[in-house]
């Protein structure tokens, strides 16, 4: 049997890394946090062996003791071994569920706002190992093997019931009638992808785009990324939500924005407060249709507020579409878009949600001079979106197949999401269900004396895994509210598991 194989080692030159010397959180724990994120995604597998701190350093061109230093904090949350001259490996990953589930809870909000500055506390011969001195006979501690969770709520998984392989392997034949050209492609996405985005967009959100106006990215994380890097300088303002979509805020900080976290409520963004700051934002990223990660839709009034106060003070607001095909029982909301036009709105919108992740293709709509200023970038870098995989998703889009699959995959959700809000309410310790009108999760309010900072750990030893809302608030977030996806479940998994996290509610 052909087992799969796996790296044994990587190269510091191919670890996606980046550190901001301009943001508040500490160096050590930036590189900590991102280091961790691809541990618990498995793009660095158990056992593969990390770059040597000086290596690492060199790449990032840091200084070697904030290396040290990240590996230290990693090795004591038990994502890292040092062995000595053995070098330092990602541990076994099954024995990090209990840390996980630590961190996401008590630890969680001190790591994203930075902690104490200091290096968690670690073993002498984890450190000595990681500074090149013979270690001692002493090992890293790790979490005690337990049992695997049976039931993941949380947020970001991906939905089981893909487009149907028939119509995916015709999309792969139409796009592969003739060959890619000898270039990197058009950076700002093959045209005839954007024409059909462009028609796409007018069939499903009332816009008017021209095609011109419309950039193909790798996803929408990218395109927020992009939008980030031409229009902010360093200590230009930014405001995002609170709590909010932690990777626009990471691309905010990264091109050296000062952030400015607006509360959100019921109806979305608190616009009174936004537009009572004494310094106004030069962009603001926003997820009106379905807010992340509260589910809040932001009312028509607001949207109109927002729209006339960022044309007065020439703000960019970043409208993430997040979830917006799928709505339940409920109109749609106009896009601010579809309001205004884009002379200062930034549409992006994304195909990972409805076809696959691992489509990585997103979009973003736009004024002229950020479409020109984001193609000159990819342009240098010359890291455009595979023009095959653009072809496909042409071929989808002009065929109606990728409507007809968006049609039966809401149907679908529509009916966990009915399975989900029905076994919420057999549970006593539920006081209410919200965020439940459009998109893939629910927000859940549980009876105040079960609501304990140690609820999600006492949930994983039960086997079901949740996040909560404090978890996407910036410090130290106190929101006790748990959220529950439901998209990549089937309703069998979404009754028993539900049935499992109320016994453990009790």
């Amino acid at each position: 049997m052909t087992q799969n194989r796996q790296p044994k080692s990587i190269d510091a030159a191919d670890l996606p890394l980046s550190v901001d010397a301009a943001a508040a959180t500490a160096a050590y724990v930036q590189l900590a946090n991102q280091l961790q994120a691809l541990i618990e995604s498995r793009a660095l597998p158990s056992g593969v062996k990390l770059p040597a701190t000086r290596a690492l350093a060199r790449a990032l061109a840091i200084n070697r003791n904030t290396v040290v230093a990240s590996f230290e904090r990693l090795a004591s949350l038990g994502w890292i071994e040092a062995y000595g001259r053995g070098g330092t490996v990602v541990s076994n990953l099954s024995r990090q569920i209990a840390a996980t589930s630590r961190d996401r809870t008590g630890n969680r909000a001190a790591r994203i706002a930075g902690g104490s500055g200091r290096a968690e506390p670690v073993g002498p011969g984890v450190v000595a190992s990681f500074r090149g001195a013979k270690p001692s006979s002493r090992r890293v501690s790790t979490s005690s093997p337990a049992s695997p969770p049976r039931f993941d709520f949380r947020l970001g998984s991906a939905d089981p019931s893909p487009l149907p392989i028939e119509v995916w392997r015709r999309a792969c034949r139409e796009a592969g009638r003739q060959l890619p050209g000898a270039g990197y492609g058009d950076p700002t996405g093959e045209i005839e992808l954007r024409t059909q985005v462009a028609l796409y967009l007018g069939r499903t959100r009332a816009m008017r785009v021209d095609p011109a106006q419309v950039m193909i990215t790798a996803g929408a994380g990218q395109a927020i990324e992009r939008l980030a890097e031409v229009i902010l300088r360093p200590k230009d303002r930014a405001a995002v939500e609170e709590p909010g979509y932690p990777r626009a805020v990471r691309a905010l900080r990264r091109f050296g924005a000062s952030l400015m976290a607006v509360p959100v409520d019921a109806d979305g963004i608190d616009t009174s407060v936004l537009f009572a700051q004494k310094k106004t934002p030069k962009v603001i990223h926003l997820t009106p249709s379905h807010q992340y990660p509260t589910g809040a839709r932001l009312s028509p009034a607001r949207r109109h507020a927002l729209i006339q106060w960022a044309a007065n003070h020439d703000v960019v607001i970043i409208e993430n579409d997040y979830d917006g095909e799928f709505r339940y029982g409920t109109a749609p909301l106009p896009a601010l878009g579809a309001l205004a036009g884009f002379d200062h709105i930034a549409y992006v919108g994304t195909f990972s949600k409805v076809l696959s992740p691992a489509i990585r293709l997103g979009f973003v709509v736009a004024r002229p001079n950020l479409i020109g200023a984001m193609s000159a970038v990819v342009a240098q870098t010359r890291d455009a979106v595979s023009v095959v995989t653009q072809r496909i998703v042409t071929w989808l889009i002009r065929s109606g197949e990728l409507e007809r699959h968006i049609r039966r995959t809401r149907r679908s959700y529509a009916s966990r999401r009915s399975t989900m809000l029905e076994a919420l309410a057999r549970i006593p310790q539920v006081e209410a269900v919200i965020g439940h009108a459009a998109g893939l999760h629910v927000v859940v309010q549980v009876r105040a004396r079960t609501a304990t900072r140690n609820l999600p750990t006492r949930l994983q030893r039960a086997g079901v895994l949740v996040d909560r809302v404090a978890d996407f608030q910036s410090g130290a977030g106190t929101d006790s509210r748990l959220l529950l996806a439901y998209g990549h479940l089937t309703e069998a998994e979404i009754v028993t598991g539900l049935q499992v996290l109320g016994a453990a509610l009790g």
